[in-house]
């Protein structure tokens, strides 16, 4: 899929989750919209945020970090959208990433 037609398929996607009757602005959505990823962990992977949240922990500390309770708990403040991509006659699952801020 080309950049314009999964931007447009983010924004009716995005549009939809909101839940409102009116289309959100097209500013609102740049805010939000963080990309499309095979899963919210590979999103999560992706943009450092468990390495950002644990670079300063002893070596310790890391070892017992639920690593997986983490994500599934970081995907309540974010706004993931499940659908379904196809590719060479291939249909495969993907997340839509927003924020909720």
């Amino acid at each position: 899929m080309d950049a314009v037609t999964e931007r447009q398929k983010a924004f009716r996607l995005y549009h939809d989750a909101l839940g409102t009757p009116e289309k959100p602005s097209e500013e609102e959505f740049n805010a939000a919209f963080k990309g499309v990823f095979s899963s919210f962990e590979e999103f999560v992977e992706e943009n450092l945020i468990i390495e950002d949240l644990t670079a300063e922990w002893p070596t310790a500390a890391k070892t017992y970090f639920d690593r997986k309770k983490f994500i599934d708990e970081l995907a309540l403040d974010y706004l993931v959208v499940e659908a379904e991509e196809e590719a060479y006659g291939v249909t495969y699952s993907v997340v839509y990433v927003f924020s909720e801020e």
